[in-house]
């Protein structure tokens, strides 16, 4: 199963293809959770570089964790 993730970042719809295994998935979707909302507030006003919507890539991952299962 390869994970489809959009690049919120950027107007074009550009898709990467990935394998990840359970374990990565979840260190995954743990970073993301444990990230500091200063640094998700930098991503989403595109101060810093990152995803601009972190809540939906966070529940992307969960959602491919759960077909992974």
């Amino acid at each position: 199963m390869s994970l489809n993730i959009l690049n919120l970042n950027v107007g074009i719809n550009s898709q990467f293809h990935m394998n990840l295994s359970l374990q990565e998935v979840d260190h995954l979707i743990k970073s993301l959770e444990t990230m500091s909302q200063h640094d998700v507030a930098r991503a989403r006003e595109m101060i810093a570089p990152g995803v601009t919507n972190h809540s939906q890539l966070i529940q992307r991952l969960k959602d491919y964790r759960f077909r992974l299962t």
